[in-house]
């Protein structure tokens, strides 16, 4: 007789999207300047499953499909940096999929990861909830839209072992702070 929550079917489910086709995040990697035109776009996927699944595929995605500088140090070693610190990415799209709006208006909307040559653009059906632009980073600053989720997905591990979301009010501040230690624009 029992019914599965929406928050438990999203975030411990094996494929809500048989329930909530909508719930599913988009990722498209933009055409270029040097694409023919009427090229709409150069990739495209789409990401299903449980959210600490899409969160931890739509992040390497992004690592993988984003353009990288390649350094070198004084003592010879040479790496790839990535366009957008991997802290900042995994906090934006944690928080478009936890902070969706589940209202049946919006249901028919995936949230969106957008890569170009020089932007991501991460969006979640239902915008900011209870947020002005000017009270995001600020410490301590919370609005969850979706309070079970957040509760639940605390506890959930992406494959990696490390958390879903911290659920601390601090992934904005996070992200601010890897962008301008990267010396990247403030979002």
């Amino acid at each position: 007789d029992r019914v599965p929550s929406v928050a438990g079917l999203l975030a411990l489910g094996v494929y809500p999207q048989q329930h909530l086709p909508g719930t599913g995040l988009q990722a498209v990697l933009a055409a270029g300047a040097e694409d023919e035109p009427g090229t709409r776009a150069r990739d495209a996927r789409r990401f299903d499953g449980p959210i600490p699944r899409m969160l931890a595929d739509a992040v390497e995605r992004v690592a993988r499909s984003s353009p990288s500088a390649i350094r070198g140090d004084k003592a010879g070693r040479v790496t790839n940096e990535p366009s957008w610190p991997g802290e900042a990415v995994r906090e934006v799209i944690g928080n478009a999929l936890i902070h969706r709006d589940l209202g049946p208006w919006a249901l028919g909307e995936t949230a969106l990861v957008r890569l170009d040559s020089s932007r991501l653009v991460v969006r979640n059906p239902g915008g900011l909830y209870g947020l002005t632009v000017d009270r995001l980073g600020r410490i301590g600053v919370t609005s969850a839209r979706n309070a079970n989720l957040v509760r639940i997905c605390q506890y959930v591990r992406l494959p990696d072992g490390t958390r879903a979301v911290e659920a601390l009010a601090s992934g904005i501040p996070a992200v601010l702070e890897a962008l301008r230690a990267a010396e990247l624009p403030t979002p």
